[in-house]
């Protein structure tokens, strides 16, 4: 795609060196070739999960099965635990579908609804 900016949502994790014994962060690579938008910090696992549910639920977000094949298999065969309810980290399907999920929490994330002190008027 030469004529098109390439835009990469990745893990925020990606920002470290020292566990790679690397000299430069992933992050700072992809910064090399790509816009890349990342957080500070990654948001809760069950956050950026429901990001990607509402996105479906809100009819927003599609997944071609014929042009994205091993992407919607992940999507359908991701294992979740039953005792915490959070995706299993077995490395076979939960990759893509977490690289997904930063997609969608930087672009739609999950906001606690907050509540606001107000004074009535009146007596």
């Amino acid at each position: 795609y030469p004529d098109n900016r390439i835009i990469i949502y990745p893990d925020a994790s990606g920002r470290g060196t020292s566990a790679k014994s690397a000299s430069i962060s992933d992050i700072k690579l992809l910064k090399q070739r790509f816009l890349v938008k990342a957080k500070t910090r990654n948001p809760r696992i069950k956050n950026r999960v429901s990001s990607m549910n509402k996105q479906f639920e809100n009819n927003a977000y599609f997944v071609n099965s014929t042009t994205c094949p091993n992407y919607a298999e992940c999507l359908e065969q991701q294992p979740y635990d039953a005792k915490t309810g959070l995706p299993e980290k077995d490395g076979n399907v939960d990759n893509r579908v977490d690289g997904a999920g930063y997609l969608m929490n930087y672009l739609h994330p999950v906001v606690k609804p907050s509540l606001v002190e107000t004074t009535l008027g009146g007596v």
